[in-house]
């Protein structure tokens, strides 16, 4: 089923590392503009808005992912690690 995670270190001011899964509903028509499409694609390079509403807090940023999909399928990304 659908999921959320939220992992973080310590109690001062930080960055948290969070996970969602959407697998119960209909996403294609709104994720398709950010590059997220029913294609084969291996590690494709996106970069996607996410929101998050920690509390009374709405956190926004333009996070940059790796997409990687079957087409007719399911797709998953993941965070792009800059080095």
């Amino acid at each position: 089923g659908d999921s959320a995670k939220v992992t973080s270190k310590g109690l001062n001011a930080r960055t948290a590392k969070f996970t969602v899964k959407l697998t119960k509903g209909q996403f294609a028509a709104l994720l398709k503009d950010y590059g997220l499409k029913s294609e084969t694609v291996k590690n494709k390079a996106l970069t996607v808005p996410v929101f998050v509403l920690f509390g009374e807090h709405l956190y926004s940023n333009q996070q940059r992912q790796l997409y990687t999909a079957k087409a007719g399928g399911t797709g998953a990304s993941k965070t792009m690690l800059v080095k």
